[in-house]
């Protein structure tokens, strides 16, 4: 009866750690998929032509924040001639949308001035489709933080499914007589301390609602502004609705310490299977 018990209890464990480190990694991964298609652009244009081109405008856009804050953009078009034919471009990297920080890209702007003659990168298959600047950017690398909740919630549903324990071998010496068991009762101990685990949850739920937090405020930012992310907001939900989850069983955690703790004992330290055993508890 104690190991079906005990067997369901480890079940209802690993599906609940399942469910955790699943939802870890698909938030991972869905948050990673926003820049995947930037980096295959910057891959696939490896072998685009190299054009002359010609500016024709330049400045930095600013976008306002709902909290009052800015973020800027580089806007850019020029012109470039495939076989005679004339095309305008209005792309100066793969990776769209807005940050922080304007002197960088004021500077940028500013070595694009209008009538600049400079280079870009043209579609062979498409002369319509090009870019100015087809390398790697320094936004590109945000997609590594997404990128580490994948990582953490593909281990941990590798370790609660995949893995496991190899037990050690008993190391019998022939010819010894094998020790007796000892006597007397054995108190049976927790698997786990209250305080670790409000330690680590609470670690947890601040690491978690911290990254989540950014991204919140970026979509709010852009439903605000009228730019709002669809995709973005769906990835978003399950994420928030997971911060909320660990919140919850913080407070749960921290209101299990004041819990009185009853100590178990056996009556004997070693069992045989069908024997009967007594056990004493006390709080």
């Amino acid at each position: 009866m104690a190991i079906t018990q005990t067997s369901k209890s480890e079940a209802k464990g690993k599906f609940f750690l399942g469910c955790f480190f699943s939802v870890f990694m698909l938030f991972g991964l869905g948050m990673s998929a926003a820049f995947l298609w930037p980096i295959v652009n910057i891959l696939q244009a490896g072998n685009w032509r190299q054009t002359p081109c010609t500016i024709l405008t330049s400045k930095v856009e600013r976008h306002s924040g709902s909290k009052g804050g800015s973020t800027y953009s580089i806007a850019v078009t020029y012109e470039y001639f495939v076989d005679e034919q004339r095309h305008v471009g209005a792309r100066y990297k793969f990776m769209s949308g807005s940050s922080s920080g304007y002197d960088g890209k004021k500077a940028i702007v500013d070595r694009l001035s209008p009538g600049t003659q400079t280079y870009c990168y043209v579609n062979r298959r498409d002369p319509d489709d090009s870019v100015i600047e087809r390398g790697f950017t320094a936004d590109i690398l945000l997609g590594g933080i997404p990128l580490i909740f994948a990582v953490i919630g593909a281990a941990g549903f590798y370790g609660v499914f995949v893995h496991k324990k190899k037990l050690p071998k008993p190391g019998v010496v022939p010819g010894l007589p094998v020790a007796a068991p000892p006597k007397g009762g054995a108190p049976l101990k927790s698997s786990g301390s209250p305080f670790l685990r409000l330690g680590c949850s609470l670690f947890f739920a601040l690491f978690w609602n911290a990254i989540v937090s950014v991204f919140v405020a970026q979509c709010v930012s852009g439903w605000s502004s009228g730019r709002g992310d669809g995709c973005m907001t769906a990835f978003l939900v399950p994420s928030v609705l997971v911060g909320l989850g660990v919140l919850v069983l913080v407070v749960y955690y921290f209101l299990a310490m004041f819990n009185p703790r009853p100590s178990l004992k056996l009556g004997v330290s070693t069992l045989a299977l069908g024997d009967t055993v007594e056990v004493e508890w006390t709080t």
